[in-house]
């Protein structure tokens, strides 16, 4: 605004200096003309703005370096084209530990089929990484593997980024954000769907794949609905976090779901689970609530629990507090005896829990 105003004044200032010269008896043409004393001062005034603009845009450009040392930040990413070349870092070796990546916009993966997460089993995310609010469109992933999600591994923090939309059909320890995390995930949301056709291990969440020992998810949520068809050892889904490994020091606050949780059964499985916030027992559980349908679909001679919050919690280790569900829990089976299928619903069979199932506090 200010150089706009100069600019003004100039050209008025210009214009009075015209009709002096006119009645000083310079002729029209000398003032007028091309070449003449106007169009010399159009063009000052041109190259005094631009000169202004430019001066701006330097002085801009030094105020984020300066902002970028400070805060240690690295890169920052505007578009896919940056989010792969990050990934494609991670993937090969450069945790980026101790750095920030700040991600300056949305970004639309549409033309991204299968998406390669960011950060492996291998090779971990382990800096920061701040989504500043932003989101990620059409996140889709189609494999049978295991860890999948925007990222695959975080050692790190990844906050204030959400997966806006996608379809995630993925192995187990798969998530919205991350498939395994052993750091901190703060103030991210999933609304994709997430399916997993072959979950013989482990879980799948909206958010959290996995969750171990140390870590911590907070101010999370999630929206889209969580498929996991079961079988094997241990297989389940929770809406937030799929499966809380750690236990005593494994902290899920704040956080809530409305997506619809489902874990069918599909061959021989020892234990099945279903949770509104977290399928298993972490050390805390604090704040947080459901609202989604959580529904167990078989668990024939299997251990098999369903619950609106977690499925299990144990004593000394676990606490539970500040939750609340409000989602219908719902177990189905195939009754061999009597040949059909038949329903149990919330508190109506020892292993369904409005909160939680399995517990010994």
């Amino acid at each position: 605004m200010n150089n706009k105003i100069q600019g003004i004044t100039l050209i008025a200032l210009v214009i009075t200096i015209i009709v002096l010269l006119i009645l000083a008896g310079v002729t029209i043409n000398l003032t007028l003309g091309e070449g003449g004393i106007f169009s010399k001062a159009q063009i000052a005034a041109k190259n005094y703005t631009n000169a202004q603009e430019r001066e701006l845009a330097e002085l801009t450009e030094f105020e984020g370096k300066i902002d970028d040392r400070i805060n240690n930040i690295t890169l920052r990413i505007n578009d896919t084209k940056g989010l792969k070349n990050f990934a494609e870092k991670v993937n090969s070796g450069d945790t980026f530990e101790g750095e920030t990546i700040v991600l300056q916009g949305d970004i639309d993966l549409n033309e991204e089929l299968n998406w390669t997460p960011i950060g492996s089993i291998d090779h971990p995310f382990a800096g920061t990484f701040d989504g500043k609010g932003h989101k990620i469109m059409n996140l889709n992933i189609t494999t049978d593997e295991e860890y999948q999600g925007l990222f695959g591994c975080n050692t790190g923090t990844i906050k204030n980024v959400g997966i806006e939309s996608g379809t995630l059909k993925v192995g187990p320890r798969s998530g919205g954000i991350v498939g395994r995390n052993t750091g901190i995930i703060e103030s991210c949301y999933n609304k994709a769907d997430i399916t997993c056709e072959n979950c013989w291990e482990s879980g799948i969440g909206g958010v959290v794949g996995n969750t171990l020992d140390g870590s911590l998810v907070s101010k999370c949520f999630n929206e889209g609905n969580i498929n996991s068809d079961a079988k094997g050892e241990a297989s389940g889904a929770g809406g937030v976090v799929g499966y809380a490994e750690g236990k005593k020091n494994v902290v899920i606050q704040f956080c809530y779901n409305i997506g619809n949780v489902t874990v069918k059964q599909i061959g021989s499985v020892s234990n099945m689970r279903a949770g509104g916030i977290v399928n298993g027992g972490p050390g805390l559980v604090d704040s947080c609530y459901n609202r989604g349908v959580i529904m167990l679909e078989g668990g024939y001679k299997a251990n098999a629990a369903v619950g609106g919050i977690a499925t299990m919690s144990f004593q000394d280790i676990s606490c539970i507090k500040n939750c609340y569900n409000s989602g219908t829990i719902t177990r189905w089976w195939f009754d061999f005896r009597l040949g059909e299928w038949r329903c149990r619903k919330l508190l109506l069979a020892r292993r369904i829990g409005g909160m939680v199932v399995w517990s010994n506090l």
